[in-house]
């Protein structure tokens, strides 16, 4: 329906917005925390920081931005992706918005992928892992079911698949040939999530109402 496309459209952006600012909290708290190596450290050590409560705000709106975009995609008059397809990719984002936000409220106990000497991992810090861990998890099948199952725009599937096989390659040479570059994987494999993430909910902002415009060529005026 056009009302609900003219709705999908606002959601989507107000989706898009809370994913920016996630990565301009992780940005910034690269100022804020310059004891942190990024090559080394993981984005949620910053929670443990002088400015931790700003990454506990922007891991909570990655998951209000996570949870959206499953809804936007859940939606009836939802977009691209149809059937099994559809309902598979707004679950993923769903278990990845659920993950964000035990990542959110659960802080790490690990320096740099480990933990410390002395220190054995509670159920705060295993809560925290298998939540980030689900939201890497289910945010990779996503975009491989989304670039399975979307063929229009052109555009979006060699790009989905682009961007997986990229990130997934960089990420294994970089672990084969510097085991000490872990904050650094991480923080590709989260941009490569965000980038895919702001394409997807483009296109099915953008692309889906001109779709329904060309399948709805004979509306009658209200009288």
């Amino acid at each position: 329906m056009a009302g609900g496309a003219s709705t999908r459209k606002p959601f989507a952006g107000a989706a898009c917005a809370l994913l920016l600012a996630f990565a301009a909290v992780v940005l910034a708290q690269h100022a804020l925390d310059p004891g942190l190596n990024p090559w080394r450290h993981m984005i949620s050590e910053y929670a443990n920081g002088p400015a931790g409560w700003l990454m506990t705000a922007g891991f909570l709106a990655w998951a209000c931005s996570l949870f959206a975009s499953a809804t936007i995609i859940a939606s009836p008059s939802g977009g691209l992706l149809r059937g099994i397809t559809q309902q598979s990719v707004a679950a993923a984002l769903a278990i990845a918005g659920a993950g964000m936000l035990v990542t959110a409220i659960y802080p790490t106990q690990t320096s740099a992928g480990a933990l410390p000497r002395g220190v054995h991992l509670s159920t705060t810090g295993r809560l925290h892992d298998i939540g980030s861990g689900a939201t890497t998890l289910t945010l990779v099948v996503a975009a491989a079911l989304s670039a399975a199952g979307i063929s229009h725009p052109r555009w979006f599937r060699p790009f989905a698949v682009s961007l997986l096989v990229g990130v997934g390659l960089a990420a294994t040479t970089l672990a084969l040939t510097a085991g000490d570059l872990g904050g650094l994987r991480q923080r590709l494999l989260v941009m490569t999530a965000c980038v895919w993430q702001i394409a997807l909910l483009s296109t099915v902002a953008q692309v889906t109402p001109r779709l329904h415009e060309r399948r709805s060529p004979h509306v009658r005026p209200d009288r």
